[in-house]
């Protein structure tokens, strides 16, 4: 059954049957059957189903096997019942073994017919409690704290979002005459506001304009403080600002994360109760891994999300503004020859090193060729020397 177009379980239609469902739910189910056909065929063929078992009933036993009895005990009461009956068979079991049998052959008839309405119970009441737990589950704000998102791999549910879910991003870029100063405020501010940096990187060492590129993740009810504060530490060259609403895809996530955990649940219950091949244990299994990979997978995303949201990103440039040094002395001409001298040294390093390389891979090669070819060649050399001769 497709879940998108039939939101009811093939479970909860036989727990509705029996009255298992609460009334809230039990309503709605009835609203689905009612204009659902494909719903409503499995309903007439589950009521179907059980009217056929409920009026099934074990036949009494012949009145001419119950004569026969009679008289095989009138006519050999010191003698086994079986033995009277078959006078030609000699059977080696005593008759309390035969009576054992009776009675285990009674308790699996019995089980077998109690045992699909002990799973339809236990499956209704699984889904129950999951519905119970979901409505006792409180909402969470629209600023989801990393902490909220802790969990163990057992939860049954999660909170849904009250407000709108978004994913603010923000870039900054900022030129400052005083690097070190501009640096240690922006620190400072960071620090004051709850963030923390992500990435940072500073280039032109040595003489040229640093340059300091930072990535910093604030949370999202302080980052336009910190924007603010940020824009004073030295001239602002470009700005901006971004929000991603993600409510739906955080909704949907859960939704596929809860499903995935209530199917995990039923092959985990499927594989307790299977006794058959070996084949098939191993498959549930491998369907049980699977599962249970998407859910991990799910879960890494939800809290990946929920930390995008609580924890917005800022990208801050900070720019020193520099004056490059127009008379610069040129290096001496002993330190230029000696800078010379040392580049053609490493260069003829490089290349004798470069020729032994070359000779030892393919030197076997070539003296191969070589041998295979010298007495050809030295032949062809004699024949020549005897024509000009």
């Amino acid at each position: 059954m497709n879940r998108t177009t039939h939101p009811i379980e093939r479970e909860e239609l036989m727990a509705w049957l029996d009255g298992e469902l609460s009334a809230d739910r039990a309503a709605s189910v009835a609203v689905h059957v009612k204009t659902c056909d494909e719903c409503l065929s499995l309903v007439e063929e589950f009521r179907r189903v059980s009217a056929q078992l409920a009026a099934w009933q074990v036949e009494p036993a012949p009145a001419s096997l119950d004569a026969s009895v009679s008289n095989a005990l009138q006519q050999t009461p010191q003698k086994d019942v079986l033995s009277a009956l078959s006078p030609k068979r000699r059977y080696i079991f005593p008759t309390w073994a035969w009576q054992l049998g009776g009675v285990c052959a009674l308790l699996l008839l019995i089980a077998a017919i109690s045992l699909p309405n002990l799973l339809r119970s236990r499956i209704g009441a699984n889904l129950t409690s999951e519905r119970r737990v979901d409505l006792e589950t409180p909402t969470i704000s629209p600023a989801i704290s990393a902490g909220a998102s802790q969990g163990g791999r057992g939860e049954s549910s999660v909170p849904s979002p009250s407000g709108p879910m978004i994913i603010r991003s923000a870039t900054l870029v900022v030129v400052a005459k005083e690097f070190d100063e501009a640096r240690a405020a922006f620190e400072r501010l960071l620090r004051q506001q709850g963030g923390y940096v992500a990435q940072l990187s500073i280039t032109g060492q040595g003489g040229r304009a640093r340059v300091l590129t930072a990535t910093l993740r604030v949370p999202a009810d302080r980052m336009d403080a910190l924007f603010a504060e940020l824009k004073k530490i030295g001239r602002v060259e470009s700005e901006g600002q971004t929000g991603e609403e993600v409510t739906q895809q955080f909704i949907d996530l859960v939704a596929r994360l809860k499903n995935a955990r209530v199917t995990e649940q039923r092959l985990a219950q499927i594989l307790a109760q299977r006794t058959g091949k070996v084949a098939d244990v191993l498959e549930v299994e491998r369907e049980i891994a699977r599962v249970r990979g998407e859910i991990e997978r799910m879960e890494a995303q939800r809290k990946t999300m929920e930390n995008q949201v609580a924890f917005a990103s800022v990208k801050f440039e900070l720019r020193e503004e520099y004056q490059a040094e127009m008379n610069v002395a040129p290096p001496s001409t002993s330190t230029r020859l000696r800078n010379a001298a040392v580049e053609g040294y490493k260069s003829a390093v490089e290349n004798a090193i470069g020729l032994a390389e070359f000779l030892l891979n393919a030197g076997p090669t070539l003296l191969l060729w070589g041998l295979i070819f010298f007495w050809p060649a030295r032949l062809l050399w004699r024949h020549f020397r005897r024509a000009a001769a």
